[in-house]
């Protein structure tokens, strides 16, 4: 009881953080443990704050490659030039929740992303190749890990 009493709070002060808001009433939910199951291999990434599209595609491709990643969709983007705090894109990615989880799912896209930079932006890596002018390795540079929970991952570019 008292931990769960104290994740309520920690995540009533996020919330009310997060939406700039004084209360926040949050309901907690009973999920059938076979849905979790079903659910466990399932995770949305975001990405916020890239203003330019060419950030999208090459975080994309990464996404689409990454070790852990059996499938990748994109379902949402909004991305406005002149305001980068408008700025989503999301995907619905596809894990394997035995091999993989959406921490060390952040942690693989962040080293990928390391290993692309380090090579120089030419570099081929699980077969598909990579090949990245410095302007895109600069917006690359930019991409750091956000927060992650039990179905989701975000990044973000630096501000």
């Amino acid at each position: 009881m008292e931990r769960a009493r104290e994740d309520s709070s920690l995540a009533c002060m996020d919330m009310a953080n997060r939406f700039a808001v004084d209360a926040v009433y949050l309901v907690w939910l009973e999920v059938n443990a076979k849905n979790i199951q079903n659910q466990a291999k399932y995770v949305n990434l975001r990405l916020d704050q890239a203003n330019e599209y060419e950030i999208v595609e090459m975080f994309g491709k990464v996404v689409n490659t990454v070790r852990g990643v059996s499938h990748a969709k994109r379902f949402n983007q909004r991305i406005v030039s002149d305001n980068p705090q408008a700025c989503v894109t999301e995907w619905e990615v596809e894990i394997d929740p035995n091999a993989t989880d959406p921490f060390r799912l952040q942690a693989n896209i962040m080293k990928m992303i390391n290993d692309i930079l380090d090579a120089g932006g030419t570099i081929k890596i699980n077969g598909v190749p990579y090949r990245y002018t410095p302007l895109e390795m600069k917006l690359m540079m930019g991409i750091i890990p956000g927060n992650a929970t039990m179905l989701s991952a975000a990044i973000d570019p630096k501000a």
